[in-house]
């Protein structure tokens, strides 16, 4: 098989995914949102009710609190951290713009501890 068909076979084949994938996301949409609509329905109830939980022949549903945060003042953080040396807020993730903008200025990733590497791939774009 010769190279340009061999793209055509691969952007043919992504594009098959990407129809496949938006049908499926708008099916999940939906469904999502009539989940949302009866769990807001079975909520209400159990607060009417006073209740936590419901359990029937069909499964059981309970209330459960779900728990978010995310970073509102980055400086007032910091000088918490400074101050307390608490670092378990923080995760280990690593933010990898910003490591490459310090690998440009000559900062060797291994030095700072971090371990950094590179893969080759081919990408696709139908001309």
């Amino acid at each position: 098989m010769k190279v340009d068909e061999k793209v055509n076979q691969y952007i043919a084949t992504r594009a098959v995914l990407d129809a496949e994938r938006k049908k499926f996301k708008d099916i999940e949409r939906e469904l999502k949102a009539d989940m949302a609509e009866v769990e807001l329905e079975l909520l209400e109830t159990a607060k009417d009710l006073g209740v936590n939980s419901f359990s029937t022949n069909n499964g059981t549903a309970y209330v459960v609190v779900k728990k978010y945060a995310s970073l509102n003042d980055r400086e007032t953080l910091i000088n918490y951290v400074k101050a307390t040396g608490d670092f378990g807020l923080f995760t280990s993730h690593i933010n990898k713009l910003h490591l490459i903008e310090l690998m440009d200025d000559r900062i060797e990733p291994m030095d700072i501890g971090i371990a950094y590497s590179e893969e080759t791939a081919l990408n696709f774009r139908k001309n």
